[in-house]
């Protein structure tokens, strides 16, 4: 590795907490200084299910990614991503209804569809199709590839995104490092819990990287094709999920593999749920949740959760303080459901367009998005087993 090479590793490291932090701060102050809702996002009609609250949006176009803004103190602040290259974001009402005293502003744009959107060092951070990693000031990288699988590492310092065969890492300073040793193109991301390793989905397997080193730990075999990777909460394990519809499981504790399976369609969104943890997945006509306690992963069958009546999942999310999960249909549907008994709930009702992102805030708000472009922000109180 060059001097320079090392010298961006050690930044992306330690993430130059002292230069994204003012970044940071220039970026929100500038973002939220006037009131008002940005006039190309008009207030939508609610399609929410009776026992559930909140607002009701409609972006300028399809939804492409969700991502919460913790370091926002109101009911709920999130930023979305869009197909036509636009990224905006939103801070919360104090009241129900249509659009509600919601502030939306604009974020970065891209030139084609946005492909992620993340928060790094507090700031918002997206990728688009073209090529570019994009922070409200402008160009972070611009790796010349297609730019997708966009994720942040768990210290929120560090992303990670996709360009091709390769991986970028990256800081908001603009420090980066290219690993570029991947048999395919890359189609899965994911960090591990410290923070010092990353996963990369790509044919015939998944490959892991020393983060600080820019250096590869080993790689973990399976033919085929898998088109997205998960690293568990306590670290013991890598899921990838396959063309197969299936899901292949890595222990890297007791060093051997095996596969779940099941699934209607290819498994495109994941999330981890709970201490001991359950694994959330889509493919399914219902939520599946696999356990991933002191038995493990593929002794005992998943808890299957809410039905959607001749829909399938398309995607997944864990409530971050509660034993609840959220689930998004191919036809509009959102389910809120528990893992012990589960049972569940209907808080969106079907419109015909598939969820396509679905993500909780700090607080529990469920942020749920279609293709359509439909935004809503959805309060459910009620307690689901």
């Amino acid at each position: 590795m060059t001097d320079r090479a090392a010298d961006l590793t050690a930044d992306l490291a330690y993430g130059a907490p002292e230069r994204a932090a003012d970044t940071a701060s220039g970026v929100w102050n500038e973002a939220w200084d006037d009131g008002g809702v940005d006039t190309g996002h008009d207030l939508g009609t609610s399609h929410l299910a009776p026992g559930a609250s909140g607002v009701a949006l409609t972006g300028p176009a399809n939804v492409v990614a969700l991502t919460p803004l913790a370091s926002r103190p109101e009911p709920y602040a999130f930023a979305a991503g869009f197909g036509d290259g636009t990224v905006a974001l939103y801070r919360g009402p104090a009241r129900d209804g249509a659009g509600a005293d919601v502030q939306v502003r604009p974020g970065a744009r891209h030139e084609a569809a946005v492909s992620g959107v993340i928060t790094l060092s507090g700031a918002v951070v997206s990728a688009g199709q073209d090529g570019t990693v994009r922070g409200a000031d402008g160009v972070i990288t611009a790796p010349g590839s297609w730019c997708e699988h966009l994720t942040a590492s768990p210290a929120g310092e560090t992303f990670a995104v996709a360009a091709g065969r390769a991986v970028v890492l990256g800081t908001l300073s603009g420090a980066t490092v290219r690993l570029a040793d991947h048999p395919s193109s890359v189609s899965g991301l994911a960090f591990a819990p410290d923070g010092r390793q990353l996963a990369a989905s790509h044919y015939n397997g998944v490959t892991i990287w020393s983060v600080g080193r820019g250096t590869k730990v080993r790689t973990l075999a399976w033919k085929g094709s898998h088109i997205g990777v998960t690293w568990s909460p306590d670290g013991r394990f890598v899921v990838s999920a396959t063309q197969e519809r299936e899901l292949h499981v890595w222990d890297l504790a007791a060093d051997k593999d095996f596969r779940l399976g099941g699934y209607a369609a290819k498994v495109r969104s994941l999330a981890w749920l709970g201490a001991p943890a359950h694994l959330l997945a889509s493919g399914a006509d219902a939520i599946t949740a696999w356990p991933f306690g002191d038995v493990g992963p593929g002794v005992l069958p998943p808890k299957e959760i809410g039905f959607g009546h001749k829909a399938l999942v398309t995607r997944v999310a864990a409530h971050p303080s509660r034993p609840q999960v959220a689930g998004g249909y191919s036809n509009g549907t959102v389910l809120v459901g528990g893992v012990k008994k589960g049972e569940a709930s209907f808080v969106r009702l079907a419109d015909g367009a598939p969820v396509t992102a679905l993500a909780y805030t700090a607080n529990g708000t469920l942020i749920a998005a279609t293709r359509s472009g439909r935004i809503e922000a959805i309060r459910f109180d009620k307690e689901v087993q």
